[in-house]
């Protein structure tokens, strides 16, 4: 997961550097791209908590 925040910050650290030199379809991309990650992230985060919850039944049995 920190390897999310650290891509993240690099986005947003890379747009608000180059803000006034990026173009609206490149300001575009990487909002799609902030987008995407968000959702891989979610997709992590909820694949494991299903494993989680999966080992803890299994160890409760």
């Amino acid at each position: 997961m920190e390897l999310f925040k650290q891509t993240k910050q690099q986005i947003n650290d890379f747009k608000k550097s180059n803000e006034s030199s990026l173009s609206e379809e490149e300001k575009s991309r990487l909002e799609k791209m902030q987008e995407k990650l968000a959702e891989i992230q979610k997709a992590i985060s909820e694949m494991l908590e299903k494993f989680c919850q999966k080992v803890s039944s299994m160890l409760t049995r």
